[in-house]
């Protein structure tokens, strides 16, 4: 537009502020390009979503753990209770969470009310020396448990478990039909030929107990308050059943024995796989 008293030409106010508002877009559109750029370069950035997180999660699982796993579910659906049956078993996810906690590398792991296995299939990839389950359900179980053990060690050629790795489950066995003692008595009648008294705390025991009765609670906790070689035990099941809160476990232990050592550890979120109840894992140590 040309101004007739210079001569000169002016933009109008609306023709500038156009112009900016222009400008100020392009800035703007340019500088989310840029942050967008240096987000994906940083670990930090877009990469680093939940899904991205629970994939680098799985990718964290040994081989031997992935090999474990997979021979699992092959085997399921299990039978009656066991597998995916009626009280369920924990996810993948879950279960590595346990035995990373725990770490039974080197130790006797124990499973009470194991069901078929998996939790023993477990602590053979996490390196643990024993594996021995106690479960009330019948022996079909120990057929299944040990046709998991055969496959495995097909797919590795006998590579893992190692041939020092000793894996073995007992069933039809109800631990309160046992006169009251220690865990180590209690192992020592269950696998006369499996397990092996040592000196120090050698033993880890995990019981996924939501479906035990309040006596089969009251039975193990008893064992426990008198044991000398458990180095930890972890409860896994609601917080609002008998015995779900770790102050509740505590003083009954020492109601059993006062002079029990016993003390919380951890407490983690777990997940079943059956109907996908969420559930702690509280570990205890002595």
């Amino acid at each position: 537009m040309l101004n007739f008293k210079s001569g000169k030409s002016f933009v109008s106010n609306k023709e500038k502020n156009k112009k900016l508002l222009k400008t100020t877009t392009n800035k703007r559109k340019r500088s989310g390009i840029e942050l967008k750029k240096k987000l994906e370069s940083s670990s930090d950035g877009p990469s680093t979503t939940f899904e991205a997180k629970k994939k680098k999660g799985n990718n964290s699982h040994s081989p031997n753990f992935k090999t474990a796993m997979t021979i699992f579910k092959r085997y399921c659906p299990g039978l009656g209770h066991d597998g995916d049956g009626l009280y369920g078993t924990l996810t993948n996810n879950s279960l590595h969470d346990i035995m990373t906690e725990i770490q039974p590398k080197g130790k006797t792991l124990v499973d009470i009310g194991a069901a078929d296995g998996k939790v023993l299939l477990a602590g053979l990839a996490f390196q643990a020396n024993f594996t021995l389950g106690i479960e009330l359900a019948g022996d079909a179980l120990e057929i299944k448990f040990n046709a998991m053990i055969n496959g495995i060690k097909k797919k590795t050629n006998s590579v893992f478990p190692t041939s020092e790795q000793v894996a073995s489950l007992k069933c039809c066995t109800d631990i309160t039909s046992f006169k009251s003692g220690n865990t180590s008595e209690l192992l020592i009648t269950c696998f006369p030929r499996s397990f092996r008294m040592k000196p120090g705390k050698h033993i880890v025991i995990c019981a996924v107990w939501h479906g035990f009765t309040i006596t089969a609670k009251q039975s193990l906790l008893k064992r426990l308050a008198k044991s000398h070689f458990v180095k930890s035990f972890t409860l896994v099941g609601p917080q609002l059943k008998d015995y779900g809160k770790p102050d509740e476990v505590l003083e009954y232990m020492k109601e059993q024995n006062p002079r029990c050592t016993v003390y919380k550890v951890s407490s983690l979120p777990v997940k079943l796989s059956g109907g996908g109840e969420q559930y702690q894992a509280i570990t205890f140590a002595y």
